[in-house]
């Protein structure tokens, strides 16, 4: 692949960061909230429309005078980008909360399980 993440090494390098994090019991509840908000960052930034934009602007951070305004600039660009996504992702996941508690999204719900089921498909939700 063009980026090359389809390397062994890097494989296997995912992996034994997902086992590393996974064994991890952090009781902090912003750090758990963040956590849990963070994949979906991952999603949004990364997305392939979203992506050029977003690098574009990044781009023109490198027209500074000086190293320090460079590194000062990509901080303060990392950290809107993140926080953007998190009030993204929240409001996400509020909505999806919201509409998943309503009675025809639990029809749905029984009506898919049991599509689920005639094939012989386990879907536990």
């Amino acid at each position: 692949s063009r980026l090359g993440f389809d390397n062994p090494l890097v494989i296997i390098q995912t992996i034994c960061y997902f086992l590393f994090f996974s064994s991890l019991d952090i009781k902090s509840k912003v750090i758990n909230k963040i956590a849990s908000l963070s994949f979906g960052v991952y999603l949004i930034h990364d997305n392939i429309l979203l992506r050029p934009k977003l690098y574009n602007a990044f781009y023109d951070i490198y027209y500074s005078s000086s190293f320090f305004a460079i590194l000062g600039r990509i901080f303060v660009f990392s950290t809107v980008i993140f926080i953007v996504c998190i009030l993204i992702e929240w409001l996400r996941q509020i909505i999806f909360k919201f509409f998943s508690r309503r009675k025809i999204a639990k029809k749905l719900r029984e009506k898919l399980l049991r599509c689920f089921k005639s094939i012989n498909l386990n879907v536990n939700w």
